[in-house]
């Protein structure tokens, strides 16, 4: 047993380190109930201690701002869900079938289990060995509890600052957490070769009649699950949706198009205090480019090529972020 969760253990680093996941944390490794699939952590938000200029807000933003979040949303999840496996799906459930049988004292009904898991995962690894993990299932969700003021956010990090260096760390991630404004997609992955190892574990351990300690295995590799993360920024996507409004509305309106490349800016000057854009050349070569639409709008010159180049590093930007 303890051989088994140190060869876990050993894969799990290892496949973290071929995908180079942007975030990723690795679920309880203690027993599960047999039926259970591990739940998403949920965000508890407090900062009580900087006052009410600083708490979660509701958003004013633009209908527009609003159906784009939403479009960037379904996107995301049309996305995640195109990545589930449909046997590997398969194998963890099939897994779960063969507790139920183990705490019902059925072995040989677990092995039957056990051979179909098994048979999906190897299916999986012989179309393509070299996945570590396999996406099972997915959540999207818009978080969104920074503030909307750039002053706001940079007096957040001053505090954020401050909290580290007095090693208050409980404190630092209190305010981190008041400092996100992201689509945040969630896969829930199986480890492969994790899984394969520990079906096959457990097959030696059910001939050996040893029932409860091959139920204690397949508990432990049911909750050795991953959660991969990818977030796409909400200024960034409010930052698009300004642009765009603003060369459509440039011929007819110079005014209202230059109001909005300053709402396109200060979005940008939002993801970059939260620390979306803060370590991206992007960030720099955005500005300068709006800088350049706002010229020409002024000058009443076509500025499409200009905004085209805008809108096409702001979209690879969200898309960096994505699946």
């Amino acid at each position: 047993m303890k051989r088994f969760l140190k060869q876990v253990g050993f894969h799990l680093v290892r496949s973290a380190y071929i995908f180079s996941i942007a975030s990723f944390c690795l679920l309880s490794i203690g027993i599960l109930p047999a039926a259970a699939i591990p739940e998403y952590p949920t965000y508890a938000f407090n900062s009580s201690s900087l006052g009410d200029e600083f708490s979660p807000m509701s958003k004013n933003y633009s209908s527009a701002d609003k159906e784009q979040i939403e479009e960037q949303k379904k996107s995301a999840e049309k996305d995640a869900e195109y990545l589930l496996n449909e046997d590997a799906i398969a194998a963890v459930q099939q897994t779960k079938e063969a507790i139920l049988d183990l705490e019902a004292n059925n072995p040989n009904e677990a092995l039957q289990h056990l051979e179909t898991a098994t048979g999906k995962i190897a299916i999986l690894l012989a179309r393509e060995p070299s996945f570590a993990l396999i996406p099972i299932s997915s959540t999207v969700a818009v978080i969104d509890t920074a503030p909307l003021s750039r002053d706001s956010a940079e007096e957040l990090r001053n505090h954020v600052a401050v909290a580290i260096e007095k090693g208050d760390y409980a404190e630092a991630r209190e305010l981190l957490d008041n400092m996100i404004s992201e689509v945040r997609t969630q896969i829930v992955n199986v480890p492969l070769v994790t899984h394969s190892k520990a079906m096959k574990l457990v097959a030696a351990l059910i001939d050996a009649d040893k029932l409860e300690e091959a139920k204690e295995v397949l508990n432990v590799a049911l909750s050795m699950l991953f959660i991969v993360e990818r977030t796409q920024p909400i200024p960034v996507i409010n930052a698009r949706t300004s642009l765009i409004g603003a060369v459509a509305i440039a011929p007819e309106d110079h005014e209202a198009a230059i109001r909005l490349l300053e709402d396109a800016r200060e979005d940008l000057r939002l993801a970059k205090a939260l620390g979306y854009l803060s370590k991206d050349k992007t960030y720099g070569e955005l500005d300068k480019q709006i800088d350049d639409i706002e010229s020409k709008i002024k000058r009443n010159i076509d500025s499409g090529s200009v905004f085209k180049q805008v809108e096409d590093k702001l979209s690879s930007f969200i898309e960096k972020f994505s699946l």
